[in-house]
């Protein structure tokens, strides 16, 4: 498991297949990165779940994000 955004040792994030990203965490940042690239579906108190879709993809690839800095930050903060 790789550093989280919240200082934690473990990993905080799972993306399942179907490409759904439930991330337990209640830092600002880390919900900051995540919708740059994520459709939010709900938030609940420290978990975060969000779908990777490709329009949110594309959008986050307009602003300048690569798909390679998805990908390392997904298997970066892995659960």
């Amino acid at each position: 498991a790789g550093q989280a955004c919240t200082s934690s040792a473990e990993g905080y994030i799972v993306v399942e297949t179907n490409y759904r990203v439930y991330a337990y965490t209640a830092s600002p940042l880390a919900l900051a990165i995540l919708r740059i690239f994520t459709r939010p579906d709900y938030r609940l108190p420290n978990l975060y779940v969000g779908t990777i879709s490709m329009a949110s993809v594309r959008s986050a690839i307009s602003s300048g994000i690569s798909a390679n800095q998805i990908v390392t930050f997904l298997r970066h903060n892995a659960h």
